[in-house]
This record gives C-alpha cells, structure tokens and sequence, in this order.
C-alpha cells in the first residue's frame, strides 16, 4: 500500500506563504487570544464573529482603508458580460 505525506511549507521556512502566515497571526492577536474557548461550538461562534467583523467592519489598508464589504459596493458587477 502506498503512504500519505502531508504537503506543505516546513515550519521552518513561513517567508514562503507569507500571506497566510499574517492572516494566521492576525487571527491569533485579535480573536483566538482573546478568547478562553472549551468547546468546539465556543469556537465557532467566536470564529464566525470574528469572521463578520473581519469582511464586514474591519479597514483594510490595501483596499484604501474601508472595509472589504465597503469596497465590493462600490465595485461594478461585470459578470456574464
């Protein structure tokens, strides 16, 4: 039978993803550290808040400071054009 490795960058080398390793970081500064969480629902929850608060409120400095909610209703839907 044949074997399953995992895929991925080394733990080592996080300069080689370095998009998802600030969102990671992010994500531990501003909800999971923050948060005492016991239960996988508490978990959810606190990620699905964090998650609205993120897309919805939060600026983002490339998008020129508004939200990321902000910026696609000012953006034109063009497809199937």
């Amino acid at each position: 039978m044949g074997t399953v490795a995992a895929v991925g960058d080394p733990e080592s080398s996080p300069w080689q993803n370095g998009f998802v390793e600030s969102f990671y970081g992010r994500f531990r500064e501003d909800c999971l550290n923050r948060e005492h969480l016991h239960t996988l629902t508490e978990v959810l929850v606190v990620n699905q808040d964090y998650r609205q608060v993120y897309n919805q409120h939060r600026p983002h400095i490339r998008l020129g400071h508004p939200s990321k909610a902000a910026f696609a209703n000012k953006c034109p839907l063009s497809i199937g054009d």
